[in-house]
């Protein structure tokens, strides 16, 4: 029996690196940085920038980073949602009115509750012509879609582990090798230097000075196995299938009176919300699990959005690649169900 090397962190990079298509320009333009999950990356970028723009279209964290702002009132700027109607679609007049008084632009790929395909690399470009510095959370969009870096042409983007059938306890941090360089750490402890004295210390090149102390090398092995699971599968038939079945559950929901569903026509990926004008998103979850079908119901950590949409929860249907059209069926069926009970 031959035994193969297991890819450590080094090898995990590169692999990572191909997995997002950042071949060729990536290999000296661009590093990659294994922390422990997709908000600690975003940490690492946000806290040296002193006036940033948080912009997350649809998720939560934006607003615990401008809660954390308050702390750092005289460092950082804040600033609204804004969205125009249920189908979470950007207001590019609004953006670029932003753009020109910010210095960071954070903004998902994909949406985890209105589930909108974000233009990012036209949100990109307007951005760069601005000046502004880019960040994309591609936590959503990794194990579930194309990724192209070089088209993006963003300076960050980041995405967790456990969002790609890997491991938790693992992200990825891929970013402008410049800019990485030019950041501070922000932890300390081995491999992070490379020179240490009494009254000074001379820290290590990115990505090694933001990867102090033991690396999670089980989580990197597990995580260079999942992208590899993925990409055998092929991401683009992943994103055509999870878009097959939301359009199909949009159309067989679409038969319920009353209800309303959340985000894009078209175009959207494989999540669909949606609430019922006579049954709460949590007793609806917790009836449809009662048969068999699992639904997301709650927030989905995204308070604000959810206020500026004027509902308290959303049930939330997530489609992936080994779910069927049949189970979609199966779906609605138990939803009718469960609906005869509150109405």
């Amino acid at each position: 029996m031959s035994l193969k090397p297991l890819p450590g962190p080094t090898g995990l990079g590169a692999r990572v690196i191909g997995h997002l298509k950042g071949w060729p320009a990536a290999g000296l333009l661009f590093v990659t940085v294994l922390l422990c999950n997709a908000l600690q990356m975003l940490s690492l970028v946000f806290w040296p920038v002193s006036r940033p723009l948080v912009r997350r279209i649809n998720r939560e964290i934006a607003n615990a980073w401008w809660s954390l702002c308050d702390l750092w009132a005289e460092h950082w700027w804040k600033i609204d949602i804004e969205i125009t109607g249920d189908d979470g679609q950007l207001d590019f007049q609004w953006l670029d009115e932003q753009l020109a008084r910010a210095r960071l632009l954070s903004l998902t790929h994909l949406s985890n509750t209105m589930r909108t395909v974000n233009p990012v690399a036209e949100i990109c470009a307007r951005a760069r012509a601005a000046g502004v510095v880019t960040v994309v959370d591609a936590a959503q969009s990794a194990g579930h879609a194309p990724v192209d870096v070089q088209a993006i042409d963003c300076d960050f983007l980041t995405f967790s582990g456990h969002k790609t059938c890997g491991p938790t306890g693992i992200g990825v941090l891929y970013g402008r090798r410049e800019l990485l360089e030019a950041m501070p750490p922000y932890q300390g402890g081995g491999e992070m230097i490379l020179k240490v004295g009494y009254r000074e210390s001379t820290f290590n090149v990115a990505p090694h000075k933001f990867e102090a102390g033991t690396p999670n090398v089980a989580g990197a092995v597990g995580l260079h196995a999942a992208l590899d699971y993925l990409d055998a599968i092929g991401r683009e038939a992943i994103f055509e299938h999870d878009q097959r079945l939301a359009k199909r559950a949009c159309e067989r929901l679409a038969e319920i009176d009353g209800i309303r569903i959340f985000g894009p026509a078209e175009g959207r990926s494989g999540v669909v919300s949606f609430v019922l004008p006579d049954a709460h998103a949590l007793d609806l979850a917790t009836m449809a699990d009662q048969k068999g079908v699992a639904l997301r119901a709650g927030h989905h950590c995204n308070q604000p959005l959810l206020a500026k949409l004027g509902v308290a929860a959303t049930a939330r249907a997530s489609f992936y690649f080994y779910n069927t059209e049949a189970e979609v069926d199966r779906f609605i069926e138990v939803l009718h169900g469960v609906r005869k009970i509150f109405v």
